[in-house]
């Protein structure tokens, strides 16, 4: 099956990795990159959005027809909480990759959105263990604050074989 994919935070260490294996791979037919500084990166498939305020670029007159058309949006954006006021972590690692999502699946109703966060990373770079007993899971505590189910993100359930997750299913940082 070929796709169509994005890619948002292209620029960091996982987003570098999706962008150089997407144009690699013959299923993948274009690959449109969004974010606030452009990759330096030009392949035949790849097509860039460079925009300062990516919650305004989902909302602007004309946004749906850039966005529609996509199968999988790879959402690999985020920031380190170290020193960040709350408020400003919240916005870039929780509400920005909802509105994403909304906007998306507004225009793109059977995409697939991978959000890939740093959620339990820790420096030691030992991470946290997942095992039995670990009290890793849906309630594990990140550094800076507790995650819980939530609602708030929309359904984009597919008819891929590997969908999103449910909206019960999706992690939402809260107080």
């Amino acid at each position: 099956m070929l796709m169509k994919a994005m890619v948002f935070g292209a620029t960091g260490m996982v987003g570098q990795g999706v962008l150089r294996e997407c144009p690699r791979d013959n299923r993948v037919t274009e690959v449109l990159v969004i974010g606030r500084a452009p990759t330096g990166i030009t392949h035949p498939k790849l097509r860039e959005i460079v925009h300062g305020d990516l919650a305004e670029l989902m909302t602007r007159a004309g946004a749906d027809d850039e966005l529609s058309g996509y199968d999988a949006c790879f959402f690999c954006l985020g920031v380190s909480s170290a020193g960040m006021a709350e408020e400003a972590y919240t916005r870039i690692t929780h509400d920005l990759a909802l509105t994403v999502a909304r906007a998306l699946s507004a225009v793109n109703p059977d995409l697939t959105f991978v959000h890939v966060s740093g959620q339990g990373a820790d420096s030691s770079e030992q991470g946290r263990s997942c095992g039995p007993g670990s009290g890793a899971g849906p309630r594990t505590t990140c550094s800076r604050c507790r995650c819980a189910r939530t609602s708030s993100a929309p359904n984009t359930s597919s008819r891929r074989t590997a969908s999103p997750p449910e909206p019960a299913d999706t992690l939402s940082c809260t107080r």
